[in-house]
This record gives structure tokens, sequence and C-alpha cells, in this order.
């Protein structure tokens, strides 16, 4: 990975990340899994992106406890045409426990299906913007994000949630915009609804958009989640430059 950009950390955990400007960091990670099965051992590959604006990030801690923002590889298979076969394959990769070279075509295969599946998506997000719709599109409830413009404390409460990344959908969205976009995210086909489902997804969905339009039309709560931005960049910032990923 280091010829593609990427630098691992120093630390007892495998993070390889590499940085998009000061603000964007993405991030490969491995982390070892329970197979069940005497002999044998495993591990899994996770990738996803943070910014400086989730209120924290820490990479010193086991991969397991950022799960809400990094994913499987396995999720990086295209939905539109999904191969099975590999899916039930790359759940995790098993290799024996004493078997060096097992391990070896392991991480081997592991690194050639990150390159085809996972670091496509990753190289296509260059500004805030891409990285915006990559959380929406890999966080869990993205239709939730605007929750936490709502929180008094923007979720800084719950640190780990997948959604801390969304506070800056204002700079990129109007209510309208943000609206039509989660749509194209819905994995629900509305040809299989009926019309009473049909009008409760369209009555959530005006919900939701009054919601969103409040608050963004709200300048003070605007005013006031640009000064929280501003204070997560700093800390995060700080963070990153422990790492040597970016310069004082």
């Amino acid at each position: 990975l280091t010829p593609l950009g990427f630098q691992k950390l120093k630390g007892r955990h495998p993070y390889f990340v590499r940085m998009i400007g000061d603000e964007i960091v993405q991030v490969i990670a491995l982390r070892s899994e329970s197979v069940g099965i005497i002999g044998k051992r495993a591990f899994n590959i996770l990738g996803g992106i943070a910014t400086v604006y989730r209120h924290t990030i820490d990479l010193t801690v086991n991969p397991r406890d950022n799960l809400n923002w990094l994913n499987e590889l396995h999720y990086f298979i295209p939905e539109e045409n999904p191969d099975r076969d590999l899916l039930n394959k790359i759940i995790v990769f098993k290799y024996g426990e004493n078997n060096e070279q097992e391990l070896i075509n392991q991480l081997n295969y592991s690194l050639d299906l990150t390159k085809q599946l996972m670091l496509p998506k990753l190289d296509k997000v260059k500004n805030l913007e891409e990285c915006m719709k990559f959380i929406c599109k890999y966080s869990y409830g993205s239709s939730q994000f605007i929750s936490i413009y709502e929180s008094e404390d923007y979720g800084n409460s719950n640190l780990n949630n997948s959604y801390i990344d969304g506070l800056y959908i204002h700079r990129f969205f109007s209510a309208k915009q943000y609206i039509e976009f989660l749509c194209t995210l819905s994995e629900d086909s509305s040809d299989d609804e009926s019309e009473e489902q049909k009008a409760n997804a369209k009555n959530n969905i005006e919900k939701l958009y009054n919601r969103i339009k409040n608050l963004f039309e709200n300048s003070s709560k605007i005013n006031n989640v640009e000064i929280e931005l501003a204070k997560r960049k700093i800390r995060n910032q700080e963070i990153l430059k422990s790492y040597n990923l970016i310069k004082e």
C-alpha cells in the first residue's frame, strides 16, 4: 500500500493511512478474527474515510472500536452485481494456525481484493463533498445525520457513532437536495410497496424535509455548528500531527 500513498502508523494495531489534503483521512486496517475452528485463525480487511470534522479520530484503538466508520471489505462488492461466491470467501480470510505460507497467500489475496474492490472507491474521494457522499453511502442510517444538528452536544456524547462525521452537510446541500440525495441511496423498491407503505414513506420524507429545512435556515444554529466544526478541526489536526500524518 505504500506506493499508493498509504503510511503504516506506529503502534500495536495495523492502520494504513492516506491523507487527502489536511482534512480527509483514508484508512485501511487489518483486524484479527475468531473463527471457532481448532487450528485455524483469521483476519479481515477494513476500510473507510474520516474527516477532521468528526468529534475525534483515534487510531490507537483496536480497529474493531472504529467499526462504525470502517467497513469490512465485502461491503465494497458492487451492489448492482454482487458476487455471492466472492462474498462468502471474504467474510473473513482464514489460514492454518502454524501455516506461514497459507497466511502469506491470504494476505496477498486480500491485498489484491482491496485494490480491486475498495481502493477505486477511496480513490474517487478528493474533496469534502465527495467525502460526505461516501460517508452517507457506507454509514449506517445516513438519514439520521440530521439528528446531530439537533443534539445539544452535536453527538459528542457518542464518539464512535457512524454519523458523527455528517455535521457539515449544510455546506453542500439544501434541504431539498439532501432529501433527493438520500433517495438515490435507498435500496427499497417502490414497485414492491403497497399503497399504504408508499403513503407512509412519503409522509416520513416530508417530515424529514421539514426538519432539515428548519435547521438549515436557522442562521444561529448553523453559526454554532461552524464554531463546533472549527474546534473539531483544530483538535483532530493536532492528533494527526502526533501520528506524523500532517506537518506542524
